[in-house]
């Protein structure tokens, strides 16, 4: 799972960044306020450790911001990762949804 900084990139070079970048193929789902990635295969809990630090690593100075670090690291201090499929208050834009390419 990813969670995606808000106008990062279109989608296809978000996914097209996630292949080349942290070796994963994702389905992309909008929020309405970002984009979040579901990585197709599941990882070892090593795996997640190293594709979190990868994550971590992807935003570069001079670039736009790719992926949120903060959520990032909540959910390496946490030990787990999860996204919402939920649309509980007025805050949210709407369900998440597939984005179609």
């Amino acid at each position: 799972m990813i969670d995606f900084s808000p106008k990062a990139l279109d989608t296809s070079e978000v996914m097209a960044w996630a292949k080349a970048e942290l070796g994963v193929e994702i389905k992309l789902f909008s929020s309405g306020r970002s984009l979040h990635g579901y990585g197709i295969n599941p990882l070892t809990p090593e795996e997640w450790i190293r594709f979190m630090g990868l994550l971590l690593l992807a935003n570069h100075p001079s670039k736009p911001t790719v992926v949120d670090t903060r959520w990032v690291g909540h959910r390496l201090l946490a030990g787990y990762a999860a996204l919402r499929w939920s649309r509980n208050t007025s805050h949210y834009l709407q369900l998440p949804q597939a984005v179609q390419l």
